[in-house]
């Protein structure tokens, strides 16, 4: 846990500079970094003294909220937007709502930059480099009732990858009745185990973990993308209704096109989601 979080964090601060800069894969990878970390105290959870626990999560999601927005628009611009402006670079409804987009990304990275150069991100950097390096994670620390406190890491990794493992299971059942807000929960799930499994892997047999990950990839990926596409319409709505913005009528024309191209693509990968995910909920646990 201690070289994990300090490890994580020094990639945090290698990737700010960039952030700063403008980069978006640094928007990204900072924002990588935060998700993985919080998916590491989120496993240990169960050993954590709740009190420690809850300060950890809270600083976390705040570093995350950080770099939110800026990354919802850099989603929407390069991976939604974009594409379609170079297969259909003369629709009309489209540039208006390419310039409104931009607006509100140079927007959202100026808010970023702010809390990136502020004092509180530094004092929760710094505070959370402390928590790791010094123990604070261990003050309190309690233990699962079936795991005795002298287990050794090869013991208690498993029946955090398991924990991890239900959860995805429990949430996929049925998974051709479940609901956007469902898909949701399972994307995180799916998330969630596949970072547990990277950072903790090494003690496990490598092919057998890198085939494991091989299983979670495509459906986190295709899961990911409709979550890109849901999070889209808000972002479309926000720039509709802005008061007095000459463009909001155009913005609102060019929704309909926007999702519904990126909706019919996720329709045609559907079955395909649906094999994956049955694959998953197959495949026998190397951990075990």
């Amino acid at each position: 846990m201690r070289m994990t979080g300090l490890q994580t964090l020094a990639e945090i601060r290698l990737n700010r500079e960039g952030a700063l800069a403008g980069e978006i894969d640094a928007v990204h990878a900072m924002r990588v970094s935060i998700r993985r970390l919080r998916s590491v105290v989120s496993a240990a959870k169960p050993i954590l003294a709740p009190r420690q626990y809850r300060w950890s999560s809270v600083q976390l999601k705040w570093l995350g909220d950080i770099l939110g927005s800026a990354r919802n628009w850099d989603v929407f611009t390069t991976e939604l937007l974009n594409p379609l402006l170079k297969i259909m670079p003369a629709d009309h409804d489209l540039a208006p709502l390419a310039v409104a987009a931009e607006r509100e990304r140079k927007a959202a990275y100026r808010k970023m930059h702010e809390w990136l150069r502020s004092e509180r991100y530094a004092a929760t950097t710094a505070a959370l480099e402390c928590w790791f390096d010094t123990g604070g994670w261990l003050l309190g620390l309690t233990w699962p009732r079936d795991l005795p406190f002298s287990s050794p890491l090869h013991e208690l990794i498993p029946a955090l990858l398991e924990r991890r493992r239900r959860r995805v299971r429990k949430l996929s059942r049925n998974f051709v009745t479940l609901s956007d807000d469902e898909r949701h929960q399972l994307r995180i799930a799916l998330k969630k185990l596949r970072y547990v499994i990277e950072l903790f892997g090494d003690i496990f047999d490598q092919d057998d973990v890198s085939t494991y990950l091989q299983l979670l990839k495509p459906p986190q990926a295709i899961l990911g993308f409709s979550n890109d596409v849901r999070i889209a319409s808000g972002l479309i709505q926000h720039l509709s209704s802005a008061d007095g913005h000459p463009l909001s009528n155009a913005v609102t024309r060019a929704e309909g096109f926007l999702l519904g191209w990126h909706e019919r693509g996720l329709a045609e990968q559907d079955v395909l989601l649906r094999r994956h995910i049955e694959r998953i909920r197959r495949a026998k646990p190397f951990w075990r």
